[in-house]
Parts: structure tokens; C-alpha cells; sequence
């Protein structure tokens, strides 16, 4: 993972403000109720679900491979969770969890079918047998990156240290199942300027529904948007919920 997003300090920072709780928070806290269950969160970033999810009783697990994002999350109010560096496709902590999720359209990072599948069977391994997997990617049906253009992309966010900050993105590359894109953050009050290169995969839900499979994973619900919509063609969002094959059909 070498986007500098997740990387220099100054991106970093601004990554909550730019990220804050939503509607997709909303449904992974539902999709996890009631308390307390063990959720492992991987993929956790600074930790702002991580948290979220504590403070409602559950016993979380926290992981992401920068070191930068975790000394964020670290900061926040003592909880119930434990925070841990490492990578989520070799990940084996040899325990099991109640639910395994990755929220923040992290599965796109697995920029490769190799990578998702060692993902998606580092998930299936610390699944208890009723336990579940809920994730989200981006449909590629729905071609978000058509409003990644400077134009329609363009916000601003005033950040409690960093003052006025404008961002916005430009895609640079479309291929098959991935999309190459940079994303200029323009810091105003020190008129400094960073770029950032990053490239997302978009897998078709038959290629996810494969690769569960391949993983021993089942897919249990698949939903189009964040108010539990069913999902279709053009559904912005593809919403996975999944359980160990031959499970069953317990777990809440």
C-alpha cells in the first residue's frame, strides 16, 4: 500500500475530516448488533468505526498496515481495542471472531485476484462458525470515477490544525477492472500543494461471488446501497455478507 494518503502525516490528518461517520457506518454498526460480539476490523485506518463500535460494547481488533493511520487511532479515548500494524492478507491471529468487516471500500485496494483471495481466506480464517464477513466495494456498474474530474470533485474542509484545504481528484487511467487516478490536496494556509497517486480495483460482483467461493465463503445477502437496498446493475455500492461455507444459519 503506497499511496501517500495513508503515508505522510499531513494527508494523514486530514483523513477523518475528508472520511466522517455516515450512512455506511450506520449499516456496519447495525449489521453488528447487538452487543457485545468480537469484531475484527480490518482495514481500520484511524480507527474512527474501530472506536464507534466499542463505545457501543464490542470487543474490537483493529488492523491496518500504516503505521501512520494506527498513531492516529491510538489517540483516541481508551476503549475496548486493540490495535494492531500488520497486513490483512496474511493476517493469522489464531482466533475467531463474531464478525469480520472492512468498511471504507477497502477490498478495492486488493489491487490483484490473488490479493483478494488471500483477503478474503485471511477473513474466512478468523470467522467463529456462525460468525459473518460484511465488506464494501464500488459497483463498476455504476462508474463512479465519472465524477472524479477537478470540476465535479473539487470540496473544501477547514481542519482543526491545518486551516483551509481544497481537494479534489483526476483519473488518469481506466483499464478493465481498475481505475488510476491522483487526488491534489492544496493546504491554503501554507499554500503548499501534495499529489497523491492511487489505483483502485472495481471487481465484478461475479468475480466477488467467485472469489468467496474460492476463499470458502458463502454469500448470504449482497445489497446496493447503505439503506439495505437490493442490489442491481447500476446499485452505487456492492455490500457483501457472508459466512464460512457449510455454516449455519445462526449468528444473527
Amino acid at each position: 500500500m503506497n499511496d501517500q494518503q495513508y503515508q505522510d502525516i499531513d494527508l494523514v490528518e486530514l483523513y477523518d475530516d475528508l472520511n466522517p461517520l455516515s450512512v455506511d457506518s450506520d449499516y456496519f454498526l447495525a449489521a453488528c448488533a447487538p452487543a457485545p460480539r468480537s469484531i475484527l476490523d480490518l482495514g481500520c485506518g484511524t480507527g474512527l468505526l474501530t472506536d464507534l463500535l466499542a463505545a457501543h460494547g464490542h470487543s474490537v481488533v483493529g488492523v491496518d498496515p500504516s503505521e501512520r493511520m494506527l498513531a492516529l487511532a491510538g489517540r483516541r479515548l481508551p476503549g475496548n481495542v486493540r490495535w494492531l500494524c500488520a497486513d490483512a492478507r496474511t493476517l493469522n491471529l489464531q482466533q475467531r471472531f463474531d464478525r469480520v468487516i472492512a468498511s471504507g471500500h477497502v477490498f478495492q485496494v486488493f489491487r490483484t485476484e490473488a490479493d483478494r483471495l488471500a483477503f478474503l481466506r485471511a477473513a474466512a480464517r478468523h470467522l467463529e462458525p456462525d460468525g459473518r464477513l460484511i465488506f464494501d466495494t464500488r459497483n463498476p456498474g455504476a462508474a463512479a470515477w465519472r465524477s472524479w474530474t477537478p470540476d465535479r470533485s473539487r470540496r473544501r474542509i477547514d481542519h482543526a490544525t491545518h486551516g483551509p484545504v481544497e481537494t479534489w481528484h483526476e483519473v488518469t487511467h481506466v483499464g478493465q477492472d481498475s481505475v488510476q487516478f491522483t487526488s491534489t490536496y492544496h493546504f491554503l494556509k501554507r499554500n503548499l500543494i501534495l499529489n497523491n497517486l492511487s489505483k483502485l480495483a472495481f471487481p465484478s460482483l461475479p468475480a466477488i461471488d467467485a472469489a468467496l467461493h474460492e476463499a470458502g465463503l458463502e454469500p448470504l445477502t449482497v445489497h446496493g446501497g447503505w439503506d439495505g437496498s437490493a442490489f442491481t446493475p447500476s446499485a452505487p455500492e456492492i455490500i457483501v455478507t457472508a459466512r464460512r461455507s457449510g455454516s449455519s444459519s445462526g449468528g444473527g
